[in-house]
């Protein structure tokens, strides 16, 4: 997973009705870090320990920005290697919007 500071980030595909583990980019050991980081406390800032998705965007300050570099595609795929890790869980509510919630019954296959 882990090779001179980089992550593997991973994510699930689904195919047939099976989920697929599919390795993807690799990006810095810090970035990824500080995204999850950033993830995770928003989340357990919170009294209902859950996000929207839009509030996590609207909510990524200056200092994770210039980590990121602006962009914002590390975020989502950082979000989706924790869904796949099962350290988050993401479901869909009734306006249609990502509520992103800690995995407590977390038995991650990758770590």
């Amino acid at each position: 997973m882990e090779q001179t500071g980089q992550v593997e980030l991973v994510s699930l595909g689904k195919r047939k009705g099976i989920y697929i583990v599919k390795r993807g980019a690799r990006i810095s050991k810090i970035k990824y870090n500080a995204i999850v980081k950033y993830i995770l406390s928003s989340i357990k800032a919170r009294d209902e320990k859950e996000v929207s998705l839009n509030e996590l965007i609207d909510r990524v300050n200056t200092n994770l920005l210039e980590c990121i570099q602006g962009n914002l595609w590390y975020l989502l795929q950082v979000k989706q290697d924790l869904e796949a890790r099962e350290i988050i869980k993401t479901v869909i509510n009734h306006k249609y919007q990502q509520i992103i919630r800690l995995n407590w019954k977390r038995r991650s296959r990758f770590r």
